[in-house]
């Protein structure tokens, strides 16, 4: 068995880079703590694979050209390049063609030239180690814009690497590829437990052909099997569930680090939490709300879409304003729901603010001084968001479900440990129940002081679940 192996990890996004959503923070942070884990195991080689979107912008001097090649389309070769650049000792490469330039947005609203442009870059992915003569031994792909370089890197390579896919939002399966594949030279899946629309799509395809399956929570993992949860694909998750698995994600703790944080007014952390109501003050005064130390602050920061449970949040604000709290939201995408968040905020002036965008300044600020992160997702592949809350001794208020379940101790099991509270049912009403409790146990400080001080005290650094993943690949390896 040979004393290191190497992995190629692909993502459509990376930060810092270019980020739009947690695939980015998540493409951002693991390779580089898999490659920093001291596990006393043999080396690994990552190296990360991502376009070369026009949005990113690298100095001159910190890009390589490695090389020019050719991927075969319709009758015809595309020509691609690739560069590469090394972050925090981290080498990573930078996919460039025509298709992948003129993209204005990581995610195009194009349907059809972001269909063409993720199954370009697939093929290229697969391409890349006998382009750079580089032996790969795992190929991860995540979600389904890098899913078909699974298939790609099988039907294309001598001698195979093993191969894991990991999916961060299973509703997004690549539709926009219909019909393209025989462009990039590509058969549909011959695997007769996927449903018959499912053998053309790039991540039920890239699901059956995968050595290993993975979601970003365990209880996602087991979701996706569930009729309420498998999108139509659970008889075939069922069917496939020895190689399906659930690695809970992480958080980049020097990104997210309340003590060292130049984003905050006030910096603070477990020994000197009395600095943190600073935060609080800064953001009543900078929107126009009352100045009360003891009036508990809800935030939201989220995109806004109903997956994320938007929706409740206004209606159970609603059923309780005749309870004490101010609110502040912050978050865009549907154009309902911020239409809706901004007629909330009419009806409720001094009580309610909205920020329909994305600020990253502004997340830090409400992570460190909202009391109350509210996450009613119908339902959450992992969610960082409550993660960083509970770092930012901000408690999190969440739905059971996926990731949120398992990184919530919630107030209602054990109230001595509890880091957070959920709720079940996806209604406003269930969460407004768990809210007015919330609200009540603010009153209690004791009470809700050990539920920030056990929150904080919380380990989601990736170490832990970046030796997951080690230990995942070493599997895999030693089956080569």
């Amino acid at each position: 068995m040979p004393e290191a192996y190497s992995v190629l990890f692909t993502a459509s996004e990376a930060d810092p880079f270019i980020k739009v959503g947690g695939l980015g923070d998540v493409a951002g942070s693991l390779p580089k703590a898999i490659l920093n884990l001291e596990t006393g195991t043999r080396a690994i080689d990552i190296r990360l694979v991502i376009p070369y979107y026009t949005g990113i912008k690298l100095p001159e001097n910190r890009v390589q050209h490695l090389a020019d090649f050719s991927v075969p389309y319709k009758r015809e070769m595309l020509p691609v390049q690739v560069f590469s650049t090394v972050l925090d000792g981290l080498t990573v490469y930078l996919v460039s063609s025509e298709w992948i330039k003129a993209s204005a947005k990581v995610y195009d609203l194009d349907l059809e030239h972001s269909a063409r442009k993720y199954l370009l870059f697939s093929k290229a992915t697969a391409m890349l180690p006998e382009v750079l003569d580089w032996k790969v031994d795992i190929l991860h792909a995540n979600d389904w814009h890098t899913a078909l370089s699974i298939p790609f890197i099988q039907a294309f390579s001598r001698k195979p690497p093993k191969t894991v896919l990991s999916i961060h939002n299973l509703p997004f399966m690549g539709s926009e590829t219909r019909g393209m594949l025989q462009d990039f030279h590509l058969h549909p899946s011959t695997d007769t437990r996927l449903p018959d629309w499912g053998r053309e799509l790039p991540l039920p395809m890239a699901s059956s052909a995968a050595d290993q399956v993975l979601t970003v929570s365990p209880t996602y993992a087991r979701e996706i099997m569930t009729p309420q949860f498998g999108c139509d694909l659970d008889p075939f998750f069922l069917s496939i569930q020895d190689k399906v698995a659930g690695i809970l994600n992480g958080i980049d703790l020097k990104v997210w680090n309340p003590a060292a944080d130049d984003l905050l007014p006030s910096v603070f952390d477990l020994q000197n939490r009395q600095q943190r109501i600073k935060n609080k003050q800064y953001l009543q005064e900078k929107f126009n709300l009352d100045r009360n130390d003891d009036l508990p602050l809800l935030v939201v920061v989220s995109r806004f879409d109903r997956q994320k449970g938007i929706d409740l949040v206004f209606e159970s604000l609603k059923q309780l304003s005749w309870k004490p709290w101010q609110a502040i939201l912050l978050g865009s995408g549907d154009p309902a729901l911020e239409t809706s968040s901004q007629a909330l905020a009419r009806a409720m002036p001094g009580r309610v603010h909205v920020e329909n965008r994305y600020d990253c300044a502004l997340s830090h600020q409400l992570y460190a001084g909202g009391d109350i992160l509210l996450m009613p997702s119908r339902y959450e592949p992992c969610g960082l968001a409550q993660m960083i809350g509970m770092r930012y001794g901000c408690i999190p208020l969440a739905r059971a479900t996926g990731g949120l379940k398992d990184s919530i101790l919630s107030y209602e099991v054990d109230p001595l440990a509890a880091t957070g509270f959920l709720f079940n049912d996806a209604t406003s009403e269930a969460l407004s129940l768990a809210l007015k409790d919330a609200l009540d146990i603010y009153g209690q400080k004791d009470a809700w002081l050990r539920i920030q001080e056990n929150g904080m005290k919380a380990d989601f650094s990736w170490d832990k679940s970046a030796l997951q993943y080690v230990n995942l690949y070493e599997r895999l390896v030693k089956s080569l």
